[in-house]
């Protein structure tokens, strides 16, 4: 995402070094890319929370797959979020959602 960013903020108006994080594009793209980066560490949180309450489970196989759901939806999220598919994006993050909580409920 990084890369993403900074390749299509220095192809118009220039980087600004002294504030790395302002956008000086004005592409729908770009701001969706940002926020995409940002929502991802937003929801890690909760995802980090989950695996360190499962880490003293038993039923590793389980969570796993749960875990790999969890990946595989954010990364479709991403996709979404960027291409501006809201209603699919709104599924998706619910289904994000959903695997998280479920990896909380089986280490229980």
């Amino acid at each position: 995402m990084g890369y993403i960013l900074s390749v299509t903020n220095t192809r118009k108006g220039g980087y600004n070094n002294s504030e790395p994080r302002t956008i000086t594009s004005d592409s729908a793209v770009l701001r969706r890319v940002k926020a995409t980066a940002d929502n991802t560490l937003e929801s890690m949180v909760v995802y980090l929370v989950a695996m360190v309450v499962t880490m003293g489970s038993k039923d590793d196989l389980t969570e796993d797959r749960w875990a790999v759901l969890f990946m595989i939806a954010r990364t479709l999220y991403c996709g979404c979020y960027i291409g501006d598919l809201d209603i699919i994006r709104t599924f998706i993050f619910c289904m994000a959602e959903f695997s998280t909580i479920a990896i909380m409920m089986v280490s229980v």
